[in-house]
């Protein structure tokens, strides 16, 4: 079976939605941002790195959204494609895949429109009905610091330990572990709260008494 993640990006400019749509070179349709899982990736790694790629965007994805689609490729195999609602935090300064040729910002209903494929308009209706009538809890680190509220994020021009390799700082043994596990944050782990993320919760200088943990725990809700 071919896997394949991704997400609908979208972003709120003057309390207005607007969608991430592309356009591929290979068959030259619309449709959302995606590609195959490569080797040992977690799904979500695989679809932050895939929205990057295409897109040029560093994103953070909503908890509790998730839609999966299957279908049979023209060639006969089978496909399943994992897709999840993500908000744009930043524009990268980097070169867009070859494979897309656009990269468009639209409403709701000009999406509806661009899209190629039915499975791609179900998906995107039901992200846009979950953005309109839902809270969004979105995971901004591993270890439950809220990222957008840290005051050296843009003085240091951080993208969320979410989207890096390494924080600013230097490494991040939360973060290694984390995503070693595969997780998308420390509360997911069957350990937690661990001691190596309390030691760093409750560090007498850069700790904040426990709070991250509690966030933690709010995204695992």
């Amino acid at each position: 079976m071919v896997k394949s993640r991704g997400g609908v990006v979208f972003r709120t400019v003057d309390d207005r939605v607007e969608y991430l749509i592309v356009k591929s070179s290979r068959g030259n349709y619309y449709g959302l941002p995606k590609g195959r899982v490569d080797g040992n990736e977690s799904e979500t790694q695989t679809a932050r790195r895939e929205i990057l790629e295409e897109t040029n965007y560093f994103v953070k994805f909503e908890v509790n959204f998730k839609e999966k689609v299957e279908f049979v490729l023209p060639e006969g195999e089978d496909k399943e494609m994992i897709l999840f609602l993500a908000k744009a935090i930043k524009e990268s300064s980097g070169e867009i895949d070859d494979e897309i040729t656009e990269v468009i910002w639209c409403s709701y209903q000009e999406a509806m429109k661009l899209l190629s494929f039915d499975d791609f308009k179900d998906v995107l209706k039901k992200a846009n009905d979950y953005i309109n009538n839902n809270q969004l809890t979105f995971i901004e680190s591993r270890c439950g610091i809220l990222c957008t509220q840290c005051e050296y994020r843009e003085s240091m021009n951080c993208q969320m330990c979410i989207n890096i390799d390494n924080p600013f700082w230097g490494t991040c043994k939360v973060k290694e572990c984390c995503e070693n596990k595969k997780l998308e944050h420390c509360g997911q782990c069957k350990e937690f709260p661990c001691q190596l993320l309390e030691s760093f919760a409750y560090d007498k200088g850069q700790g904040d008494d426990g709070k991250r943990i509690k966030q933690c725990r709010m995204w695992s809700k």
